[in-house]
């Protein structure tokens, strides 16, 4: 093993999937996606998508809170056999999160709801990789 690879492993070591880092990274996620819904209306979003009421806090709060936690813990109990898996978990999640900002557009009931829940897949991918990538 080369210093480099040695150096990486303690990284990963040391840098674990935490209940307290958990828990910060999705509350401030939650607190930027709640300030987007916030702004969308002001912005001339309607918030409708499809469904008799339109989007509000309770729908945002539990689509960023509950995938964080469930794959949070799928990946810390995954990462205790192999630390590399939560490098491509923490990179694939941000690309699905990426790749699901289409999904908004196709039920949208106009285009500035579509960005504002577009700009809130963004939030959770970005809070997604600061939990799961092994850095620090």
């Amino acid at each position: 093993m080369t210093s480099t690879t040695s150096e990486m492993s303690s990284i990963a070591a040391k840098r674990k999937i935490t209940p307290a880092h958990v828990a910060v990274v999705t509350v401030v996620a939650l607190a930027i996606n709640l300030v987007i819904l916030w702004f969308g209306p002001l912005a001339g979003a309607s918030m409708q998508v499809g469904q008799p009421a339109p989007v509000t806090a309770i729908p945002v709060a539990f689509f960023t809170i509950v995938p964080l936690l469930l794959a949070s813990v799928v990946v810390a109990l995954a990462g205790r056999r192999n630390p590399g898996f939560r490098r491509i978990a923490a990179w694939a999640g941000l690309a699905f999160a990426l790749v699901s900002c289409a999904a908004p557009f196709a039920v949208a009931a106009d285009t500035a709801t579509a960005y504002t829940l577009s700009a809130m897949h963004v939030v959770c991918g970005v809070a997604w990789f600061r939990i799961a990538y092994p850095h620090r």
